[in-house]
């Protein structure tokens, strides 16, 4: 991790504090996800820090497809997570499937 890159993560995790919180305060509201969340790794992922932060947007989005109940990977959470750590999950996956690999 470049130093530059090294408070990227530092600021997402301070906005986010932990995943699993974030997960059950937002839950499947995709307006709260947009004013909160979002914004932050957006503004990250805008200033080059991406790969700062590629891990901790896949964790949130794993946790996501787990912890809410009635999730896919088709909902717009988990999409942009992977959108914004550039990750495109493989066509036809099983949707009983959570767990991203981080390459």
């Amino acid at each position: 991790m470049g130093a530059e890159a090294a408070p990227a993560v530092p600021a997402l995790s301070a906005a986010l504090q932990d995943e699993d919180a974030q997960v059950r305060l937002y839950g499947n509201n995709d307006g709260k996800w947009r004013s909160h969340f979002f914004k932050k790794a957006d503004d990250l992922v805008k200033t080059g820090r991406q790969d700062a932060i590629k891990g901790l947007l896949l964790a949130v989005r794993d946790c996501y497809l787990s912890e809410v109940q009635g999730s896919k990977e088709t909902d717009f959470v988990p999409q942009r997570l992977g959108k914004l750590a550039g990750f495109t999950p493989p066509v036809n996956t099983a949707a009983t499937t959570v767990q991203t690999l981080i390459p």
